[in-house]
Order: C-alpha cells, then sequence, then structure tokens
C-alpha cells in the first residue's frame, strides 16, 4: 500500500520537489474565426536547481499545455480519428496568425513543498487554423502559448 509520504520521499530522491495544487485555471480566448478557444497549462515537475549568488533557491520547471477548441459550425468538416503529426498539422494550414481576444485571463498557483508560491500563466502568442479536423469535426489548430512563470519565496 503506498503512502502520501511514499511518493514525495521517491520524488526527493528523484531530486524533484513535490507540490499542491491551489489554483488551476482554465484560460479562454475567442478566435477572429468565432471559434473559442480554452488553454490550461498545468504544472508537472519542479526541480530545485541550487541557489543564486543572494541565496535564493533556483528552480526548473516542466509543464504541458491543454488545448480544446469549440468553432461554430460553418468551420466544421468531416470528424476524423486520425493522429497528426506537427508536419502534417504545419503543411496543411489554412488560416495563419488568427487574431484572438483574451476573454478570462488569470493565474494558476501551486505551493511546493518548501513553502514558496509558484504562479503560472499561459499567454496565447500566436494561433493558425489547419485543414484538419479532429473527432468532432472541429478544426484543428496550431499554438504557440508561452508559460509566464512567478515564483514568490517563502518569508523566513
Amino acid at each position: 500500500m503506498n503512502t502520501t509520504g511514499d511518493y514525495r520521499d521517491k520524488l526527493k530522491r528523484l531530486g524533484c520537489l513535490s507540490f499542491e495544487i491551489l489554483k488551476e485555471e482554465w484560460y479562454y480566448y475567442e478566435l477572429e474565426d468565432g471559434t473559442l478557444l480554452s488553454v490550461k497549462t498545468v504544472l508537472i515537475n519542479v526541480f530545485k536547481e541550487g541557489v543564486d549568488e543572494k541565496g535564493r533557491p533556483i528552480y526548473s520547471f516542466s509543464w504541458t499545455n491543454i488545448i480544446g477548441a469549440v468553432s461554430p459550425p460553418q468551420l466544421r468538416g468531416p470528424p476524423s480519428r486520425k493522429r497528426y503529426t506537427p508536419e502534417e498539422l504545419e503543411d496543411s494550414i489554412d488560416k495563419e496568425e488568427l487574431k484572438f481576444t483574451p476573454l478570462k485571463e488569470g493565474w494558476s498557483e501551486y505551493r511546493l513543498e518548501d513553502k514558496t508560491r509558484l504562479f503560472i500563466k499561459p499567454i496565447l502568442v500566436e494561433v493558425s487554423r489547419t485543414k484538419k479536423y479532429d473527432s468532432r469535426g472541429t478544426p484543428i489548430y496550431i499554438t504557440n502559448i508561452q508559460p509566464i512563470v512567478k515564483v514568490k519565496l517563502r518569508r523566513k
């Protein structure tokens, strides 16, 4: 039987910090073609890499982006269950650099085991629509999302 302490000890042995999710936000953008794009950046791992010249911890992170799209009926096409390679998607771009409007943004928040607070906000930089469709017939979009990370150290 595994207990909470078991995984934390294993993470620590592997050089990874455990963390608690305080808040994970969905972010919404309306694209110029009428599509509603939802984005969530999810923290996966946190590593303490050392300390800087002032003795403050230096962290590195890994995360993934989750992206969903809901398009108006006139944009939908034949549903497909095919998994496309990045190259196939790049070669099938229908509309590059769609304009978009943020509808809901904020910060996701995590507490590291050393009590440091970590805030992550995904920023949609670029989005393009392809001629490929997902299993619901929604166009597949290629996105460039860059997270902003803010670290609030624990006060002593």
